[in-house]
Order: C-alpha cells, then structure tokens, then sequence
C-alpha cells in the first residue's frame, strides 16, 4: 500500500514512504536523496499505531480510513499520532461507501428525531463521531456475554479459594482438598450440540443464559480456526520459447584461416565499429565515440 501510494504521490513534493513491516522500519525512496519527514509520506496500519511515535512536522497533515466498525478507542488511538492536533496538525478522513451510507442514515435518523428536514449528502466531522460512538455502543453490547462469562469464572474460582485459610500458616494442604479446589475451578472444554442449539426455550438466569453464549462462542473459535489453514502457492512464470541463434555467413568467412581476406567495409550491415554498441545510451555521448580509431 506504502508503495503503491508513493508511486500515486506527486513527484516535486514527496520522495519517500515510510511504513513498518513487522518490527522495522522501512523507506522507501525514488532515488537516493536524503531523507526529511516533510518530504515522506508514513503509512501506518492498525496494529502500528499503537507505539510508534514520529515526529511530524509542523503543518503535517494525516489520512484516517475509516473501517467498517470502528470503535472509539481505535479511533483515537490513530488520530493521537498526530501530536499537534489542532495545533499544527491535521486529519482527513477516507472512507468506503458502506461507511459513507452508515454516516448519512444515521445523521437522517437523529435529525428525525429533532424534526429536522434539511438532510444533505456531505459528511462532516460531527457525523464521523456519531458513527464512531454507534460503532462503540454496538461493540460493547456484543462483547456484554464475553465479560459477563469471565466475571462468573472469577468468581466461580475465588469461591473456590475461599475455603482455604491463607492466614493460618498451620494448615495442611490435602489431597483431598487439592482435589477439590481443582474441581470447583474446572472449567468444561467442550460443549454439547444440545446445549447450544437443542435445548428448548425455557426461562432461565442471566447468569446461565450468557454463560452458555460464551461457550458457544469459543466453540465457533475453535471450528473457525481448523478452517483458518492457508496454503501458500508459488506462482512461477510461463515458459518461453529461446530464440534460435543466427550467425552470419560473413562471420563464418571470417573465422575461416584458410579462406580470403575479407574487406570488412564491403559488409556495413554485419561489421561496425565498437562505438555503435554504445548507440542510445548515455555512454554513448559520454564516452566521446569519434575519439576513437576507426580501426576498432
């Protein structure tokens, strides 16, 4: 992508992108020129925008790509590389249509709600936020049963704990009551197929009804990731046929020791002087090929 958008880039204005590839950092230049970050473009994906820390020029101005379900913390997190923001800094946002069309009926439905008609297609800071902030309640809903379910295995083990008297230095630590405590902390690696979908609609806790979703989220993980396997194939160029070697009559008599003398000026199109290798190349005028003898 750094690539991509460099070759993309004005030439007069930029002469580098700068990106990460795992730990390091890479630049890469169309020639060799001396690298100033007011002259380099930085590509930085998501998972780059967590510890890294450059230092931007004044009046720098950023790309933020707004993704599908981006949440608040994400959000900030790559708007804060700018350091000055709002001093020095600044932000575009790009986005695709998906996230353009969420941005706009979301504006349409908060302006029904204030009976407001005056609805156009411009996106403006204050929509991306509204979105932003839709994309973060939505996440946090549907990660409610994930922080649900580690709290009751919390407390299922601190339960366990509980029998053990840590202040008495006297006590003995049985089989017994390692056997136990093991117990009560166990967790079931598996789940039945009837205890995700077969089981009949009744009243139950929340307790047992978000616990039961995140078992039957890990089990989903877990089929997900035997599918995840990806195979590398090595994609190797089609074949060409060579071209056939041709060589002169002119040079076989040449070669010939026996043979006439030949007059190599009567043969112009197989016999040339050495500078006519150099023809359309720079060394062709930097070498100066009149200098030469015209013996060679």
């Amino acid at each position: 992508i750094a690539v991509k958008w460099l070759n993309l880039s004005d030439k007069n204005k930029i002469d580098y992108a700068v990106y990460l590839e795992f730990y390091s950092i890479v630049a890469c230049d169309r020639q060799f020129h001396h690298q100033r970050l007011d002259h380099c473009i930085f590509y930085l994906d998501e998972i780059h925008t967590r510890g890294t820390d450059f230092k931007f020029p004044h009046e720098f101005k950023a790309v933020v790509t707004l993704e599908n379900g981006l949440t608040k913390d994400c959000f900030v997190q790559v708007a804060m590389r700018m350091r000055k923001l709002g001093n020095g800094h600044s932000l575009i946002f790009w986005s695709s249509n998906e996230v353009h069309q969420q941005s706009i009926t979301l504006r349409k439905d908060s302006f029904h709600q204030n009976q407001e008609e005056n609805v156009n297609h411009l996106v403006n800071l204050i929509d991306i936020l509204r979105w932003v902030y839709n994309n973060t309640i939505q996440s946090t809903w549907e990660g409610l049963h994930h922080w649900s379910a580690q709290s009751l295995s919390f407390q299922q083990k601190m339960s366990a704990f509980w029998t053990i008297i840590w202040k008495n230095d006297q006590q003995w630590f049985t089989d017994i009551m390692m056997k136990e405590l093991a117990r009560e902390c166990l967790e079931p690696e598996t789940t039945e197929l009837t205890h995700m979908d077969g089981t009949p609609k009744v009243l139950q806790t929340i307790e047992k009804i978000y616990c039961a979703r995140y078992k039957q989220y890990e089990e989903q993980q877990r089929v997900l990731e035997q599918e995840l396997e990806e195979e590398q194939q090595l994609r190797r160029s089609s074949s060409v046929i060579p071209c056939e070697p041709r060589l002169h009559e002119e040079i076989k008599k040449l070669c010939d020791t026996y043979g006439v003398m030949l007059d190599l000026a009567q043969f112009p199109n197989v016999f040339r002087h050495l500078a006519y290798a150099f023809i359309d190349t720079t060394f062709s005028s930097d070498g100066q090929p009149h200098s030469w003898q015209r013996n060679l």
